[in-house]
């Protein structure tokens, strides 16, 4: 989804302003985790837009398709899509699903930056 490529085109699609959560007073590695899932959430939901398709949980007719991760000692990297219509636990939710496999893998290696903050821990 070429056009919208970034958190600030996709708040400009949604017609929202780009405002990020107040995390102040959370520590730093809370902090960016938030605020990068937020900045997901818009991004999924622009694009969802764009397909005209709303996850529906209780629809279980209704494909609905996740980014899914591998970590390996070289890195963080996307893994493949997957697809589940028998449980609402899908691996990450509704609002990071998506109408198709392509779709939910481009969503994970578009931002695969923004994942690493949310499932990873920096530990030093």
């Amino acid at each position: 989804m070429k056009e919208l490529k970034s958190f600030e085109l996709c708040c400009a699609y949604l017609g929202i302003e780009p405002f990020l959560p107040d995390v102040s007073q959370l520590s730093d590695d809370f902090a960016k985790a938030l605020v990068s899932n937020y900045k997901l959430w818009v991004i999924a939901k622009a694009w969802n837009k764009k397909d005209g398709f709303a996850p529906d949980y209780d629809n279980w007719n209704q494909p609905k398709y996740y980014p899914y991760f591998y970590k390996r000692p070289s890195g963080f990297a996307f893994g493949r899509s997957a697809y589940d219509r028998t449980f609402a636990v899908a691996g990450s939710g509704s609002r990071l699903s998506f109408k198709t496999p392509a779709r939910a893998k481009d969503f994970g290696e578009m931002f695969i930056d923004l994942h690493n903050d949310v499932l990873l821990i920096n530990i030093k």
